[in-house]
């Protein structure tokens, strides 16, 4: 933890939203995904007086909805991104080493009768070791009774798996820390002007209204950017494709992972994973085009589909609980009739003094949160740094972690803490069912929306 740390509760939330009223701020940036988090923080160490608004909980949309995986995208070497996956192993290895809500998880990838052609697979693992910084040369495993029979053989490398959400506290907690207003559950009522911009806002919890100026925004509000687009009257300057994903949250008592896996569908050749993460297995995901980032249902088709794909590789997936389910819109750059061929790199875009920080991925959202924070200087003419962000807040072991992310971490609902900071929802129901008394949100099977 950042020494001298500040009391980061209800309580201070409450002063914060009444000390904004009247302020000047340099930016106000609307959205605290991964993305408006990280963009915070960077202008915040900066010295740039910034004000960060969500209108639910801090990395309640899509960067608490992710595969969770911090990776060097393999898959898009296939696509001939090599410069891009190079950027991604960077990004992947600064993560490793630099905070412990990152850990290297081993993958294998499965050889089925659907599977990828082994040649093509074994050089680009091969491409991938060498962008890496390693020479290896990657060799098929025989199955050998480790997978069941309809696995004819299989490689293994090594990436990352996270907490999405975790990150984006650390990222909020440090621009709180670095003098930033942070604010979650504020409804925008209006933003008005061309730059600077009046914003008026709103408790969603007690109706306390507030009203400030700041020179720049920056729209970092994920699916809903078409949204806050239009309330500051520039409009969006680029068509978003919405994807929706969804994943399953299983238990297992009558088959096991040891490791990580990716395999293709029999049902249609999509690339599927199923990572084992804690006391339960992430088994993921689909692709849906969606028309409205609201529409987060988990439907019955595409349970159906995720569980007969995993099932005709692993016979066990029959017998597992589905303890929840949880479903997040990706947003896509461009209109795209199939989203899966679709990039997921980042684009920022400035209509006058409206800094739009749109798609991107968890991985390197810290070289978006840099382009974004240029862009930001470049309109208010303040200088940003060039390195970072780094996540500056460090939360200690604690022996009462409900109290500790409500009295540092903001956390406002029991949602807050088991979704969110602590992520019981995904690994661990049994002590969310307990907290939430049987009803959390997604407990018992039911959906994360």
């Amino acid at each position: 933890m950042v020494s001298g740390a500040r009391e980061f509760s209800s309580s201070t939330r409450k002063e914060a939203l009444r000390d904004a009223d009247g302020q000047v701020f340099d930016v106000a940036v609307v959205g605290a995904g991964i993305n408006g988090s990280a963009t915070a923080n960077l202008l915040a160490t900066s010295g740039i007086r910034t004000v960060l608004l969500d209108r639910r909980d801090f990395a309640y949309g899509t960067s608490s909805r992710s595969s969770k995986m911090i990776h060097g995208g393999l898959r898009y070497l296939q696509q001939g991104r090599v410069m891009e996956v190079r950027r991604l192993l960077r990004e992947r290895d600064y993560w490793l080493s630099s905070s412990g809500d990152v850990v290297r998880m081993r993958f294998d990838l499965l050889l089925t009768e659907h599977g990828w052609n082994r040649h093509m697979l074994a050089f680009g693992l091969f491409l991938y070791s060498l962008l890496d910084g390693r020479f290896e040369v990657p060799r098929v495993k025989d199955n050998t009774g480790e997978y069941p029979e309809a696995v004819r053989g299989y490689f293994t490398y090594w990436d990352a798996v996270t907490h999405d959400a975790r990150l984006v506290i650390g990222h909020v907690c440090s621009a709180w820390q670095m003098g930033a207003t942070c604010l979650n559950y504020v409804d925008i009522l209006s933003i008005s002007g061309s730059g600077p911009y009046t914003v008026r806002i709103r408790d969603s919890l007690d109706g306390q209204v507030a009203e400030f100026t700041c020179t720049c925004l920056v729209n970092a509000s994920g699916p809903w950017a078409g949204d806050v687009a239009r309330m500051a009257g520039v409009g969006l300057p680029v068509s978003l494709t919405l994807s929706r994903g969804m994943h399953l949250v299983l238990t297992c008592p009558g088959g096991t992972l040891r490791n990580a896996v990716a395999f293709r569908s029999a049902i249609d050749g999509r690339q599927l994973f199923m990572v084992p993460r804690g006391n339960t297995v992430i088994l993921g995901t689909t692709e849906v085009k969606v028309e409205s980032p609201d529409d987060l249902e988990c439907s019955r088709e595409e349970e159906m589909y995720l569980m007969d794909s995993a099932s005709a590789v692993f016979p066990w997936v029959r017998q597992c609980g589905v303890v929840a389910r949880y479903t997040g819109i990706r947003p896509l750059i461009g209109s795209h009739s199939d989203p899966g061929r679709a990039s997921r790199d980042s684009s920022i875009v400035v209509t006058g003094n409206v800094v739009h920080v749109l798609g991107g991925k968890l991985t390197d959202h810290r070289v978006t949160a840099r382009r974004a924070a240029r862009a930001v200087s470049g309109i208010t003419g303040k200088r940003v740094s060039g390195s970072g962000p780094d996540i500056v807040y460090r939360r200690p072991a604690v022996a009462d972690p409900v109290d500790w992310d409500r009295r540092y971490e903001c956390a406002i609902f029991p949602e807050d803490i088991y979704v969110r900071r602590e992520g019981w929802f995904f690994y661990d129901p049994t002590v969310h069912r307990e907290l939430a008394g049987g009803d959390a949100a997604g407990g018992g099977g039911t959906c994360y929306s």
